[in-house]
């Protein structure tokens, strides 16, 4: 399960303290992973590809997992944070 890093990734604040992340990635594996600290919640758009791939946080919610999907299909990833966003360690 490759570590993914983002080739686009931009974050804005909403008013009421609430950032909304998005991310762009393009799949190593089948089974991939990006780092995406203090997501509240996250779903991922396919823009490349046939298969159906599944988006899931883990339950430290400080990474999105992308399972099968095809290597090369690229993705953009919608998150939700609260407070800081990209700070602290990133595991």
């Amino acid at each position: 399960m490759p570590k993914l890093f983002p080739t686009f990734q931009e974050f804005m604040d909403l008013r009421d303290g609430t950032k909304v992340g998005v991310t762009r990635v393009t799949m190593k594996s089948t089974s991939d992973y990006v780092i995406i600290p203090n997501a509240y919640d996250a779903t991922g758009l396919q823009i490349t590809g046939t298969n159906a791939a599944n988006f899931y946080l883990n339950p430290n919610k400080n990474n999105v997992q992308i399972d099968s999907a095809t290597a090369g299909d690229e993705f953009i990833i919608l998150s939700v944070h609260k407070g800081q966003v990209n700070y602290g360690d990133e595991t």
